[in-house]
């Protein structure tokens, strides 16, 4: 069956309509390029501190703007009028959060598009603009920020790391990064240290905006990809104790009220987001020296938060190997920072909690694939580096063992069994910290044969 054709004067307002429209949507060119000159004319009125209330008809436009934004193409047309100097300009002198914020919000759309982020990336006046914006005290406004930083930052640590691999591939390994010639972000973000780190910290330290601390992990995470093949700059000078509390203050506060949001999948995914970027910052902390040295100033409070939300949480679910927390790699991920935790925490590790995790069912250690073998691995070698510890402090084994129930008993006595088999051939699969001879005695002690 067809359709109708259109009446002739029918046909002839849809042309008129698509003529104007920009691109392969219908909006319209007139209409935006309208809004554009509306914008540039009024925007001078909202550089005082007297009055930077937006008025209702052009709040509104603006908004329908930033909306069509997600549109490549009127992102694109945007472009191609100049839209980035003028949006420039505004947050340069603007007193108005509201007309900051969706001038940053237009600007994170249109940083969406690769053709885009190439026009920023090689604007070093906007990029300077953009990342002392972060003194900005606007937490609508920081989102935005921050959204829109980690797009760009996100896509050069990408180009980063494809550049080195090309570079490894054929000329051999590289100890350092691609040059840094073709964008500003690099440079920009280094001369500006003291703001990005004073900032960053500051939010963490003291925001109880759930979705801003997200984003603010997130772009920590960025920054560190960012120049991880440079030096690993960024996660080095965030290798500091002020940084440490900064993100045991902003793990807290985000899953201090999970509770009470446990039924909507938006703070579900939300705080999964927030574990998944936080624990992996904290685990690049263990690469360095400074960062170990971060760690171990606060090293018995990041034990018992990790210890807490990603080993006894699971063990309490009934053994559920992956909570609500956590994929397959980011509970390795906590798990190998409390490794690198326990020589220089007072805690002991919990156990008990380990071994309930590796009493998962086997379907969901399938499900898993590889990711759950190398999860396995880690969690043996976590028990044993913890009987390790145990028997380096003097701890009882023999009484510490009773308070174990018969299943995780059980569990820990086939883990040593197959211990005791791997020190018969050489090999100590799922052992990465504890040595032959530390095994050795454990073995002895609890009186395992081989």
């Amino acid at each position: 069956m067809m359709n109708p054709t259109l009446p002739r004067s029918m046909q002839e307002d849809a042309g008129k309509m698509k003529g104007d429209a920009i691109g392969d949507t219908m909006y319209s060119g007139r209409w935006v390029l309208k809004t554009l000159m509306k914008l540039s004319e009024k925007y001078v009125e909202y550089t005082s501190t007297d009055d930077y209330r937006l008025e209702s008809d052009f709040e509104s436009d603006l908004g329908l703007l930033w909306d069509m934004t997600i549109e490549p193409d009127v992102a694109n047309f945007l472009v191609e009028h100049d839209t980035l100097d003028l949006i420039m300009d505004i947050v340069k002198f603007s007193c108005s959060p509201r007309l900051t914020e969706i001038m940053i919000g237009i600007l994170g759309n249109l940083a969406c598009e690769e053709s885009v982020r190439r026009k920023i990336d090689t604007n070093e006046g906007l990029i300077k603009v953009i990342i002392n914006l972060l003194n900005f005290t606007d937490s609508p406004t920081l989102v935005q920020l921050i959204r829109l930083l980690t797009t760009c930052i996100w896509d050069m640590g990408k180009k980063a790391k494809r550049e080195v691999e090309s570079a490894s591939s054929s000329d051999g390994p590289r100890e350092t990064g691609p040059e840094e010639g073709t964008s500003h972000w690099v440079q920009c973000l280094k001369e500006e240290t003291d703001v990005v780190y004073g900032s960053v910290n500051f939010i963490l330290v003291s925001s109880r905006n759930e979705e801003l601390l997200t984003a603010t992990l997130g772009l920590l995470e960025s920054l560190f990809n960012l120049t991880w093949y440079d030096g690993d700059y960024f996660c080095k000078q965030f290798s500091t104790k002020d940084c440490v509390q900064g993100l045991v203050e902003a793990l807290k506060e985000l899953t201090s009220h999970s509770e009470d949001v446990a039924d909507s999948h938006l703070n579900h995914r939300r705080l999964r987001g927030a574990c998944a970027h936080w624990v992996t910052v904290l685990h690049r902390l263990t690469y360095h020296e400074l960062g170990m040295s971060a760690l171990g100033k606060l090293a018995d409070t990041v034990f018992d938060l990790v210890s807490s939300l990603w080993v006894e949480q699971g063990a309490t679910e009934g053994g559920r190997l992956l909570g609500a927390r956590c994929s397959a790699l980011h509970l390795t991920l906590a798990l190998e920072l409390l490794q690198a935790l326990l020589p220089i925490s007072s805690r002991l590790c919990s156990i008990g909690s380990v071994l309930t995790l590796l009493g998962a069912p086997d379907e969901e250690w399938e499900e898993e694939g590889e990711g759950g073998a190398g999860l396995r691995r880690t969690l043996e070698g976590l028990c044993l580096s913890a009987l390790g510890q145990w028997r380096e402090r003097g701890v009882d084994i023999e009484e510490a063992l009773r308070a174990l129930q018969p299943e995780q008993l059980g569990i820990l006595r086939g883990l040593l069994a197959k211990g005791n088999g791997d020190l018969a051939n050489g090999t100590l699969d799922g052992a990465k910290d504890a040595t032959l001879s530390e095994l050795k005695h454990i073995i002895q002690e609890l009186k395992i044969d081989p």
